[in-house]
């Protein structure tokens, strides 16, 4: 089962900076697309478990959507070694998400 960690403005960069490949989905409690995408994601996840993949409520975390430039929801962003790689808007399927994941590997 993974273990996907719920992250804010004051433990995002502090997250991404100490785990070499980060998976973030960016949603909002409100979006139906971000509930439809969940269950991908956490599938996503578990199939990944030595990958740090979190989500990040945008309503909880302003600052950080911002500072990435989040303007639609569901995002899925990578991140390697603190820095952000790749970025794609909407609830992508999974094997969308795996072929970016394993592109920026």
């Amino acid at each position: 089962m993974s273990d996907i960690k719920n992250l804010n403005d004051d433990t995002f960069e502090e997250h991404i900076k100490n785990n070499p490949l980060v998976v973030v989905d960016f949603w909002a409690d409100w979006c139906a697309p971000c509930q439809m995408f969940a269950s991908i994601f956490e599938d996503f996840a578990n199939d990944n478990q030595e990958v740090s993949c979190v989500k990040v409520n945008i309503d909880e975390a302003h600052k950080t959507a911002e500072k990435y430039n989040v303007l639609s929801i569901p995002t899925i962003a990578i991140f390697k070694d603190g820095l952000l790689v790749d970025q794609q808007t909407g609830a992508i399927p999974k094997k969308l998400l795996q072929e970016n994941l394993n592109k920026n590997k």
